[in-house]
């Protein structure tokens, strides 16, 4: 295996959490170091979640009970997560390259 890297990764890392109260309000999940991937999972059942991961100019929905599953290879990422309505929970599960 001439000229090939191995990639070591970190064990899964989760980050729970309740996003804002205030309708529209993000909530900001911040990785210090060099993602390799992450997972945005919506835990409500009735309510859309909305991921930015540019500072929040865009947003993606992500249904109700179900995930954002994003592979990059990034430092320092900054993830807001907002509702559009009461609080609700998330959970953000990511790897680092070591």
């Amino acid at each position: 295996m001439l000229g090939q890297r191995v990639l070591r990764l970190s064990a899964p890392v989760q980050v729970v959490g309740q996003t804002s109260s205030t309708p529209g309000e993000p909530t900001l999940v911040n990785i210090d170091g060099l993602v390799y991937d992450l997972v945005v999972v919506n835990r409500s059942v009735d309510y859309s979640l909305y991921v930015s991961f540019d500072g929040g100019s865009r947003y993606v929905e992500v249904a109700p009970d179900s995930a954002l599953v994003v592979v990059l290879a990034a430092g320092n990422v900054a993830v807001a997560v907002k509702s559009d309505g009461a609080s609700q929970p998330f959970k953000v599960v990511y790897r680092l390259i070591l």
